[in-house]
């Protein structure tokens, strides 16, 4: 059955005109090549797309964590203010009323100044505590200070900081939606360098969100500040249903960048790890950068379809400059057919077709040569052959003429 319908489809083939043929390879090849070209632009271009976003994410995330260092940097140096402040010094020594009511002037007059901390709490050795807070001052959860589960931590650090998402749950009070990065340190003794008690300097979410949002971020790219323990500190132009529980696997420094499929769409999941154990991600749709190459891919399109037109155009005019020469040719052989020997005129080069032309016209030529030929033969055996004739009647009818007489 198969080589039935090969042979079949084969011999379709065959009986098709040549214009037809050339045609319809043509556009076979035309198809192929389309369809070729294509998959390599699609190919290229995902590539360059895939380049380009994680190229403008990397350039983004270094931006942000550049921020991120600088409001950090500023708590810290504004923790160095305070732990260096005499009424502050004083006041964890030997605490008093009127030290206690001039550390928390001197902490509302340091909110008022840096708009980008929310709080500051202080905590000496002896349970007591001083702070001031943007929204309400927060409960503590434990007696003292080193009752708090970072407390050795933060010792161990010998006069550096630590930074803990909402100061480490040690406050029971928090608002859902007040999160902040709390700066942890120990406030030493000028004098003795003998620990005297805990800063806490919170710095607000809204500040972050702030420095993230003054990034240039032209894809409109989810962006996310995670903390050690991989919880969410701040999130800017969230994409909603999107799972991002794989990133836990990331490496936690450096830069790295996936490309993950959410439903029908694509997506650049890009990650950096910073000094402080925190990730910062972002996420690209490719939609995005689609939409800067449309006009590019148009153009492209554009091109692929003109060269397609000319290409199917040049098969037409191929085939027409191929086989209107054949067709005369078949037009003088079907009057063969009819008996009329006739040389082909038409205007050819020196081509297969010129010399197709020539072999039929010098054929044609042996044709009617060779008719002359034979018609110039048959009336010489015919005129051979009346003179023979003649030869032969003329003795008989000289003899009855003689016979007749003589009778």
């Amino acid at each position: 059955m198969k080589m039935n319908a090969r042979s079949f489809t084969g011999k379709r083939l065959q009986n098709i005109r040549i214009s037809s043929k050339i045609t319809i390879y043509y556009l076979i090849l035309l198809t192929i090549s389309i369809s070729i070209s294509g998959f390599c632009y699609y190919r290229i271009n995902s590539k360059y797309m895939a380049r380009k976003i994680s190229s403008v994410s990397f350039q983004m995330l270094g931006s942000i964590n550049a921020n991120i260092d600088t409001l950090i940097d500023n708590t810290n140096n504004l923790s160095k203010t305070i732990l260096s402040d005499a009424s502050v010094q004083y006041c964890l020594r030997k605490p008093t009323l009127s030290l206690q009511r001039s550390v928390n002037r001197y902490f509302i007059n340091l909110l008022e100044t840096s708009p980008s901390t929310s709080a500051i709490y202080l905590f000496d050795n002896q349970g007591n505590r001083y702070g001031v807070d943007q929204l309400t001052v927060k409960t503590f959860k434990y007696r003292n200070i080193q009752e708090a589960p970072w407390y050795e931590e933060v010792i161990r650090q010998r006069g550096g900081y630590l930074l803990k998402s909402n100061a480490g749950d040690i406050f029971s009070n928090n608002l859902s939606d007040d999160h902040y990065i709390s700066l942890i340190r120990v406030v030493n003794d000028l004098d003795t360098q003998k620990p005297l008690g805990i800063l806490i300097v919170n710095l607000s979410s809204k500040a972050l969100t702030k420095s993230m949002t003054g990034v240039d971020n032209q894809y409109l790219c989810s962006i996310i500040v995670r903390d050690e323990h991989d919880r969410d500190i701040v999130r800017v132009h969230e994409i909603s249903n999107l799972n991002l529980n794989r990133i836990k696997d990331a490496p936690l420094t450096g830069y790295h960048a996936q490309t993950w499929k959410f439903g029908r769409q694509y997506y650049l999941i890009s990650t950096f790890g910073n000094q402080y154990g925190w990730r910062i991600i972002s996420v690209i749709p490719f939609d995005e950068l689609s939409r800067e190459l449309r006009a590019f891919s148009l153009i492209i399109l554009i091109m692929i379809g003109l060269n397609g037109l000319l290409i199917f155009f040049g098969a037409v005019l191929i085939s027409k400059l191929i086989t209107t020469p054949i067709r005369k040719l078949l037009q003088s052989m079907q009057g063969v057919k009819k008996g009329h020997f006739e040389r082909v005129d038409f205007e050819t080069g020196e081509d297969e077709i010129g010399k197709l032309k020539d072999g039929y016209n010098l054929m044609i030529q042996e044709i009617q040569n060779l008719l002359e030929r034979t018609i110039a033969e048959q009336k010489i055996i015919r005129q051979t052959e009346l003179e023979v004739l003649q030869a032969q009647i003329k003795p008989h009818f000289l003899y009855n003429t003689f016979d007749a007489i003589s009778s």
